[in-house]
């Protein structure tokens, strides 16, 4: 188990990139930076909807303070292209 001190280990994923387009994220991208990543279930859900747009809304504040804000899901990214509504603002982390 993974300690806050700890180097996370590195992992590569399929992702929705800023701009919408689908792509590839690879956590050894993002070294030397602090990194906020966000877990939930699924989309379009009521679970998470106000965390994610919280997310969403303060990016921009985040990466002011050297972080770079991530939100996970389990659902699979080229779907999400499909039906990726217009984000509540600009930014990575996205509904």
């Amino acid at each position: 188990m993974l300690r806050p001190s700890d180097q996370a280990p590195d992992f590569a994923a399929a992702a929705v990139l800023p701009g919408g387009e689908p792509g590839e994220l690879r956590l050894s991208g993002l070294r030397g930076r602090w990194v906020l990543l966000l877990f939930y279930p699924r989309d379009f859900t009521t679970v998470c909807p106000t965390e994610i747009r919280e997310l969403s809304k303060r990016a921009g504040e985040l990466r002011a303070l050297g972080a770079e804000p991530l939100a996970l899901s389990v659902v699979a990214a080229i779907s999400r292209t499909i039906t990726e509504p217009k984000p509540y603002t600009t930014g990575t982390a996205q509904r």
